[in-house]
């Protein structure tokens, strides 16, 4: 190897190591933790308050309509009554409200949930 193929493959190295420090430092600046094992987060935002829970919400639906809803319909009138939720499965939200809580029954003939 001669002198000058040696001095460009020290400049080559030298410039990769500013350039790797470089794009470190622009990582830091942005925010983003460079360091390994590290997970990134999903962004959550505030969660939705509600001025009435959603059993309260649910029994003042339901004692509208004498004869029930189903699953999908009360979880639109729920949404129409103002009830704010980040769920992705809200319905399914809804569902282990109505099987917590005792004082709602499931009519399996007409498939619909009212109150007792």
């Amino acid at each position: 190897m001669s002198f000058s193929s040696q001095t460009s493959v020290r400049e080559f190295r030298m410039n990769q190591n500013s350039l790797a420090s470089v794009e470190k430092e622009i990582e830091t600046l942005s925010g983003k933790d460079t360091s390994p094992g590290t997970k990134t987060r999903r962004k959550i935002g505030k969660r939705p308050k509600n001025a009435k829970s959603l059993k309260v919400v649910m029994t003042e639906v339901l004692t509208k309509n004498k004869k029930g809803f189903s699953l999908n319909n009360l979880t639109a009138k729920i949404t129409e009554a103002g009830y704010k939720s980040k769920s992705r499965k809200f319905s399914n939200v809804v569902y282990q409200t109505i099987y917590a809580n005792k004082q709602f029954i499931h009519d399996e003939k007409a498939g619909t949930y009212r109150l007792k």
